[in-house]
Order: structure tokens, then C-alpha cells, then sequence
């Protein structure tokens, strides 16, 4: 039978996920089992067709990392709440101050809550802010700036080409080609419906 001092779990990093490992050691030798219900449909055996312990699946159940589910939201709905806020006293300070259309001021607007999401990802507050709020850092235009700079400051050792160059677009590439290609395909299909252009 299994012991409790067999049992040696490990974090793997990834949200709300424990890799568990149940090592049994015998005088013959040791058997290593993943205890995560990937072998034989959840019941998990060693080299003795031994089952699990039924009170193994509580331990890991006690012992895993509770999700704050309304915590997360409210700061992502606040985080997020006070970039938009930002963004549209920006909006109004360049329109007042500078004599700004509308558009030109938006299209400003969107140039310096860039720049700051870049600016603030380059000292290293922008990660921590994103820790807190999640996709509320995540969702603007800033949380795009962020996800641009972020990885060309992780591969710059590796030079401006292979480092820089080749990974600037890892998180934000798959983000532009499917953006791009979904407003072609709605354009298309306001066009085959008798849209007007203009």
C-alpha cells in the first residue's frame, strides 16, 4: 500500500495545475506514476496493478491553488476601466488644447496610450500591473504595445535579427493576421449584401 510520505507533489507553473508523482520504491526497484488521470481513464496503476489511495484525489484537491474568480474580475474591470478613462481625457485634452478633430484626436490618442504601454513594459511596471489585472492590461491597445515589446526585450541578447527581429511578433503575430483577415472577410460580406462603400 501507499504511503503519504511517497507522495511528492510538484508545481509546474501553469495556472491551477499540479503535476503529481507518486514515487513507490521497493526492495526490487521503484515504479514512478503520474497521478494526473492521463493512464487507464483516471485510475492510475504501477508495475503491480495497484490502485490509487481514495483519498489521494482530495489531497490534491486540498492542496491546489483556489481560483479568485471575482477578485480577478473586478481588478480587470478596474485596471482596464482606468486605461479607457485615460484614454478619453487624453482624447479631450487634445481636443481642446490642440484644436483637434474628433478623429485626429482619437488617432492621437491611440499613438500615446501605445507609446506609454511600450514605455511602461520597457522599466517593467506594465508586467507587474498585468499581474494584478489580468486581461483588464491585456485588452486595450496598450496590453498590444506590451505584447510587442515584451518579447523583443526577452530575445535581445540574441541580436537584433535572430533575437529582435524574429521574435517582436511571437504573441502579437497570430493577433494581426487573425484581425486582419476577419475584417476582410466581414468587408466581403458587407460587400456580397449590397453594402454601400464610402
Amino acid at each position: 500500500m501507499y504511503d503519504i510520505s511517497d507522495i511528492v507533489c510538484v508545481y509546474r507553473g501553469d495556472r491551477n495545475r499540479m503535476l503529481c508523482l507518486l514515487g513507490i520504491f521497493s526492495r526490487n526497484g521503484g515504479a514512478c506514476l503520474t497521478c494526473d488521470g492521463s493512464m487507464n481513464g483516471g485510475d492510475v496503476v504501477g508495475d503491480s496493478n495497484e490502485k490509487m489511495p481514495d483519498g489521494y484525489q482530495k489531497l490534491i484537491d486540498d492542496v491546489s491553488p483556489k481560483p479568485t474568480v471575482v477578485k480577478n474580475v473586478v481588478w480587470a474591470f478596474m485596471v482596464g476601466g482606468f486605461i479607457c478613462l485615460l484614454g478619453q481625457l487624453l482624447q479631450n485634452y487634445f481636443s481642446d488644447s490642440f484644436g483637434l478633430e474628433k478623429k485626429e484626436a482619437a488617432q492621437a490618442v491611440v499613438i500615446a496610450v501605445i507609446f506609454m504601454g511600450a514605455f511602461l513594459t520597457g522599466l517593467g511596471v506594465y508586467d507587474e500591473i498585468g499581474k494584478r489585472a489580468g486581461a483588464g492590461s491585456i485588452v486595450p491597445i496598450s496590453g498590444f504595445a506590451n505584447s510587442i515589446v515584451a518579447p523583443a526585450m526577452e530575445f535581445r541578447r540574441e541580436g537584433l535579427v535572430f533575437g529582435v527581429g524574429a521574435k517582436m511578433f511571437v504573441i502579437a503575430g497570430p493577433v494581426i493576421v487573425y484581425g486582419v483577415t476577419t475584417a476582410v472577410v466581414i468587408g466581403i460580406v458587407y460587400w456580397l449584401i449590397g453594402g454601400q462603400g464610402g
